[in-house]
């Protein structure tokens, strides 16, 4: 369910450096079930995050065109928030966040809840 008001946390800020040499991925849970992530980018470039299920992790990916090229990523345009939504994660049901950049090593910030 997503709610168009406020964001409000359901857990704890996570915070991801990233890297161009390979994604780095944690393991997200929640305080109580929530399927929306804030995510902060206060870098001066783009990230790349992916959120799944801890069942059927996915690495993210940077796209670089389509087909064979085309990635699994939502783009974290540089100093900016956005709310996704995603998998359901909670106080016993994990997700597995994963994320990249294309130059350095910029943090990501990811907290779970709901709202906009």
């Amino acid at each position: 369910m997503s709610v168009t008001g406020a964001f409000q946390a359901t857990g704890k800020t996570v915070q991801i450096t990233t890297s161009s040499a390979a994604a780095n991925n944690l393991v997200m849970l929640s305080d109580s079930p929530s399927m929306q992530y804030r995510l902060i980018n206060h870098a001066s470039q783009p990230v790349y995050v992916w959120i799944s299920p801890i069942g059927a992790p996915v690495n993210v990916s940077i796209p670089t065109g389509n087909g064979a090229n085309a990635g699994y990523a939502h783009v974290v345009p540089p100093a900016s928030e956005y709310v996704i939504s995603g998998p359901q994660t909670g106080p016993d049901t994990g997700v597995l966040v994963s994320a990249r950049a294309d130059s350095g090593t910029p943090a990501l910030y990811v907290t779970p809840g709901y709202g906009r």
